[in-house]
């Protein structure tokens, strides 16, 4: 599996940036449990999202993160 960094998405079109992928990113930095609403927040935040389009994205997000297979849910609403 590759491994994602945050600085590998510089440069790089951020409104075309899939925010899985950045959550992919954020996850690996970090290297601990997050929980849902902190990722959302630091993806949004890296990708300079508005708060009504966060929210409006957000359903998506959510849909994503538990479909794909590398993204564990461990309870009360954290990711691993």
């Amino acid at each position: 599996m590759k491994r994602l960094k945050l600085k590998q998405f510089k440069g790089d079109h951020i409104d075309e940036l899939a925010m899985i992928d950045v959550a992919k990113a954020v996850l690996e930095e970090k290297g601990e449990v997050m929980d849902f609403n902190d990722i959302l927040l630091e993806v949004s935040n890296f990708i300079e999202l508005n708060e009504e389009e966060m929210n409006k994205r957000m359903p998506q997000f959510y849909t994503d993160i538990n479909v794909d297979g590398e993204f564990i849910s461990l309870g009360e609403n954290s990711w691993g």
